[in-house]
């Protein structure tokens, strides 16, 4: 019976999510082409495309690096928090992605208010370092607004894993036995939380690798992250490139998969 419910439950889940990857595999090999070309040549240009590892290389490293820094600074908040922090830090959760993108634009592009500031400085050269912060393809801009959007989710569950761990109640015990105030932070809560955390962790990178709004309106032209370069290769007014894109969600949800099951494999 047990079975039987469990099946009921993610068959809503697993069952559009196998339809679609379905229909992407027929529509890579040209299937239901606008213009009627079916062929498997659609996946050596995606296979043997440069472009196509740089896009997947990109976004692992823009995931890992906003993922990481927004870990850290949430740690540090956990254990430095000042007073009244909790409201402060929790505040860009009302904000959409389309809004922190707009907000990250109006502030790092080439006529932004950090340009229009250091404009106002005797050596005006620092400002073309920073005129191309907004689309520049280090992806500096990306990162800053992922960790914008991720600190406060990654501190509300740190918050929470503190108290059930009762972190502090550790910390005072190392404390009473000899051992130093950071001692207590660097071997015994960091690892803890750490340890707890994983599965989360390892949502957020999927959720950072996943994100469209903020990679299309702050990133560059090349490379594009995964997600973009997926909707540029199917929205394109070129219908030939239509297979390829789907040719791309083929492997991206792959990708998924593999996350997905060393994700289960830390939970058990």
């Amino acid at each position: 019976m047990n079975k039987y419910i469990r099946a009921l439950f993610f068959l809503p889940i697993i069952l559009p999510f196998v339809t679609g990857l379905a229909y992407s595999l027929f529509k890579s090999f040209g299937f239901w082409d606008p213009i009627g070309h079916t062929s498997y040549s659609h996946w050596g240009k995606i296979l043997f495309s440069p472009t196509t590892y740089r896009s997947i290389a990109y976004s692992v490293y823009i995931a890992t690096f906003s993922t990481s820094i927004s870990f850290a600074l949430a740690l540090t908040l956990l254990f430095h928090k000042p007073a009244r922090v909790n409201l402060l830090v929790l505040l860009p959760l009302i904000l959409s992605p389309v809004s922190v993108a707009f907000i990250f634009l109006q502030l790092l592009s080439g006529n932004g208010f950090f340009v229009r500031l250091l404009a106002k400085l005797p050596d005006t050269s620092i400002i073309f370092s920073v005129d191309l912060t907004a689309q520049s393809p280090h992806g500096f801009a990306i990162i800053l607004a992922l960790t914008f959007m991720t600190i406060p989710v990654f501190y509300a569950f740190l918050t929470k894993i503190a108290e059930e761990e009762q972190i502090n109640h550790q910390i005072q015990l190392s404390r009473e036995l000899g051992a130093s105030y950071w001692q207590s932070i660097w071997k015994i809560a960091i690892p803890t939380l750490i340890q707890k955390s994983k599965f989360f962790i390892l949502l957020y990178f999927v959720f950072a690798l996943s994100s469209y709004e903020i990679p299309l309106l702050l990133g560059s032209q090349n490379p594009k992250m995964i997600t973009v370069f997926i909707i540029d290769k199917i929205q394109k007014f070129d219908l030939t490139t239509i297979p390829e894109g789907f040719g791309l969600v083929i492997i991206y949800s792959f990708l998924i998969i593999l996350i997905s099951r060393w994700m289960f494999q830390i939970v058990k």
